[in-house]
Order: C-alpha cells, then sequence, then structure tokens
C-alpha cells in the first residue's frame, strides 16, 4: 500500500462506524482527498483534537483503492484557538471551509485554493480584524477564482462606466445604476468596497476597524457565492436560524 505526506486543512468530517471518521482534507498538492481515521472517536485517541474543523495539520495518508484513503499519521500545525473561543468566527469559519469543499476538486493540484483559505484563517484568528469583512473578501475572490465573479466597475445590465451603481443583483452580473436596478439596494460605500477586494485593495479592505457597513457586505458576497453554487452554505443556514442575517 503506497503512501504520501502533505498538508491539510480539515473540511469536513463524518462519523463512521462506532469510534471511526471520514476526514475531508483540502491539500495543495492532491485537492479534497477523504480519508478514515480510525479509533479517533474513543475518549483514549490522541487524534481527535489535530482533526477538528479548520485544523491545519501535516498528515501522512496510506492510499486505499477508491477515493477513501486511510489517515496514518497527523501533526498540528496551527489550530486558530481564536476562532474557536469566539462563536461568531467559528461560524464564519464553518462557511469559509464550506465553500472550498464545494470548489476543490478531488486528486487536482489546489495550491491557490489551500493558500486562500490558509490566508483567510489567519485573517480570522486575529481579534483586530473584523469577521464579515474576511468572509465577504474571502467569498467575492473566490467567485474571482472561478471566473464568476460580480461586475462591479459599471453597471452590470446596461455597461454604463459614469453612472452610480446603487443596486447589487448577482444574477443580473452585479452592481446595477439606477435605470437597471434590481435586487439589493447598496449604499456607495458597498460598491466602493466591493471594487477595492475584486481590484486588488484587499489588504487595505481587511485593515478597516469598525467598518459600518460590514454586515451588508457579507450578505451581499454570500447571497452570490451561494447563486454561484446552487446551494446555501451551512454558515448562513446558522446565521438565518439564529436571526442574524
Amino acid at each position: 500500500m503506497s503512501s504520501f505526506r502533505t498538508t491539510g486543512i480539515v473540511l469536513r468530517t463524518v462519523k463512521l462506524g462506532e469510534y471511526d471518521r471520514i476526514i475531508t482534507f483540502i491539500t495543495p498538492d492532491h485537492g479534497r482527498i477523504k480519508a478514515v481515521a480510525k479509533g479517533v472517536r474513543k475518549t483514549t485517541s490522541r487524534v481527535s483534537g489535530r482533526v477538528e474543523l479548520g485544523s491545519w495539520v501535516n498528515i501522512q495518508i496510506f492510499r486505499g483503492r477508491g477515493e477513501l484513503h486511510r489517515l496514518s499519521q497527523v501533526e498540528t500545525i496551527d489550530t486558530f484557538p481564536v476562532i474557536r473561543g469566539d462563536f461568531d468566527r467559528i461560524n464564519s469559519s464553518f462557511g469559509l471551509l464550506d465553500a472550498i469543499d464545494q470548489v476543490v476538486q478531488e486528486e487536482t493540484a489546489s495550491q491557490e485554493l489551500m493558500e486562500m483559505l490558509v490566508g483567510a484563517l489567519k485573517w480570522l484568528d486575529n481579534k483586530e480584524h473584523d469577521p464579515e469583512l474576511v468572509v465577504a473578501s474571502f467569498y467575492l475572490k473566490l467567485l474571482s477564482k472561478e471566473g464568476a465573479a460580480p461586475i462591479v466597475d459599471r453597471c452590470a445590465r446596461c455597461g454604463d462606466e459614469e453612472a452610480s451603481l446603487v443596486a447589487f443583483d448577482y444574477s443580473a452580473g452585479g452592481l446595477l445604476c439606477n435605470n437597471c436596478r434590481s435586487g439589493r439596494a447598496v449604499p456607495d460605500e458597498v460598491a466602493t468596497a466591493m471594487r477595492a477586494i475584486l481590484g486588488g485593495g484587499l489588504g487595505t479592505i481587511l485593515l478597516i476597524k469598525g467598518y459600518p457597513f460590514a454586515k451588508d457586505l457579507e450578505l451581499l458576497a454570500t447571497e452570490a457565492l451561494e447563486l454561484h453554487l446552487d446551494r446555501r452554505l451551512k454558515s448562513a443556514k446558522i446565521l438565518r436560524a439564529t436571526g442574524h442575517i
């Protein structure tokens, strides 16, 4: 049985039998991989804390015959403790993990996606940074990576580059002028932030403290990504259930 070593972030875990779990990782060189962690649900397991959602780890994998492999060794790189101590940040991280799980391919090099996720988790793991801005920025950049970024530099419907953009409708292509408006109304500050995120000014946006339109930006980015994926994201389900959005 052949094996390989790589790094990974835990995207999902599923119970298997009485004591095991199937762990889904994103890895830079093998894309999405699934591996059985034997005995990880036993109270005596020393591995269980290393394969929690969002953990960044070094792993050794023994290849299986199909898509399901076996986890042999796991060593922690980072558990992102600030995230784990904050409900809002935990929920935000679930959205990042779920989004990546939907787009990463099996046995396909995914270095850029891996770097995007690690970077976003590091930003989210810092109390100085607004989780809503991190999530919104990540979703918009992920749409761009997918070749599905919204149009934000002109009216997505009529193409007017001079008109004020006052609404956002992802199904119509992005930001819209007053004559073409549909979807949600957006303040100019949100439109400006979208242009910055997608136009190379991501770092500037993420450094803003107390940004009053962070929730609006996250809502629009979440709806856009959900439309692209044609499914609800796990974090958004939790937020809707608790009345946050």
